[in-house]
């Protein structure tokens, strides 16, 4: 080998452990924060839109709750086909009606539009309930020591 040739190969040699090839540098602005989150204990339906979806208890300990289930059924939830979400499938089990089972529950879908509406009946529901509680509780006064009713809390931290 010439002393050119050695030379031209030794400055190449130098130049390739010196800089890194320009796809193999680590830009700060190309590494992202990947950031660990816990896995959820029943999978989660891929979205549909209108639709929002539910797992219902059809069975509690082994056994049947057939008047859960019917309750739910009758309250506008429909089971979800394993064909619907192809996806899941692998993670449920297998049931002989074609639909989505895990541990005992079984995922339901709503139309969002009535699923709406239902929250609002239940909402409603408990704001009555508060009333009534309220009123009686008022219904109780003595002139000698006058109740107030407000509602406010208060969160503090060691010493006041």
């Amino acid at each position: 080998m010439s002393k050119d040739n050695m030379d031209t190969s030794r400055k190449e040699t130098r130049a390739s452990e010196s800089h890194a090839p320009r796809a193999r540098e680590e830009r700060k602005d190309d590494l992202r924060t990947m950031e660990w989150l816990a896995p959820s204990m029943i999978p989660d339906p891929e979205p549909q839109e209108g639709f929002v979806f539910r797992w219902i208890a059809i069975e509690v300990n082994g056994s049947e709750v057939r008047s859960h289930t019917s309750l739910r059924l009758r309250e506008g939830w429909t089971p979800v086909r394993a064909e619907e979400q192809p996806v899941l499938s692998g993670y449920c089990d297998s049931s002989s009606d074609g639909t989505l089972k895990f541990g005992g529950l079984m995922l339901c879908k709503m139309p969002e539009q009535l699923s709406m509406s239902r929250k609002k009946h239940f909402e409603d529901l408990a704001k009555s309930a508060q009333r009534s509680v309220d009123q009686k509780w008022m219904d109780n006064q003595n002139s000698m020591m006058p109740k107030s009713l407000s509602i406010k809390s208060k969160v503090s931290f060691g010493s006041s």
